[in-house]
């Protein structure tokens, strides 16, 4: 089973279209041995049936992720209204406090990290700080999920973590005060929790982006291997 999204790098709405994988060999063997022994009509009646399953297997698969995306993408937008995170931009320096908050905000969520950074990309705020892996005073003006909510107020990326390693997509949003930008807040959100879900269906599930890159998958050997021969531009990417 594949649930497209709209693009690995920028993706406004996660979800644009689904398709139904039935070439798989369980069926292959089901419609067979079918065929041999009640003839084509049973055939029809075979696949009818699994070619249902599927898309009522594609549509429950769906509105886990779904619902999964819309609880995080309310984060940033009322990270934007935080005072301390607003201050914290706006001064441009670490504060102890504000990254306590953002470990107990993820915690609660169970985002991987929260984190803000200042109009160059650097980071001042981050819920992972006391950890070995904290993101405090990284760069990530190079990212694209930096950039482009910096020219456009908010985005969705898809890609590895440069520190992690891991993928996941990144919801980013721009603060700004009196018509100028403060900085951006980012949370970053993971699939292995669905991922480990999907395992427990009957049908393989993926979710690829237009050039057919499999993002996330209830097999994770699958996961950013693709699913037909990648455009030049893809390729060169």
């Amino acid at each position: 089973m594949i649930i497209r999204t709209n693009g690995a790098a920028q993706i406004p709405l996660f979800i644009t279209a689904l398709a139904v994988l039935l070439a798989f060999a369980a069926l292959g063997m089901v419609v067979a041995g079918v065929a041999s022994i009640y003839g084509p009509r049973a055939v029809a009646d075979a696949t009818a049936t699994v070619r249902m399953r599927a898309v009522q297997q594609t549509r429950s698969n769906l509105r886990l992720l779904e619902a999964e995306l819309q609880t995080y993408r309310l984060l940033p937008v009322m990270l934007g209204e935080y005072p301390d995170v607003r201050a914290a931009l706006a001064s441009g320096t670490v504060d102890p406090a504000l990254n306590t908050k953002l470990a107990m905000l993820a915690e609660r969520t169970g985002a991987p990290v929260i984190y803000a950074l200042d109009t160059q990309g650097m980071t001042i705020a981050a819920s992972n700080a006391a950890r070995a892996d904290s993101f405090l005073g990284h760069d990530y003006r190079y990212r694209d999920y930096f950039t482009k909510a910096m020219a456009s107020g908010a985005t969705e990326f898809f890609a590895l973590g440069s520190v992690s390693g891991r993928p996941g997509l990144y919801l980013s949003r721009r603060i700004d005060r009196d018509g100028r930008p403060l900085g951006v807040v980012v949370v970053k959100v993971e699939f292995g929790k669905i991922a480990r879900a999907w395992i427990q269906d009957m049908v393989a599930t993926f979710v690829t982006d237009p050039d057919g890159i499999i993002l996330i998958a209830s097999d994770p050997t699958l996961e950013f291997r693709t699913t037909r021969t990648l455009p030049l531009r893809a390729a060169r990417h």
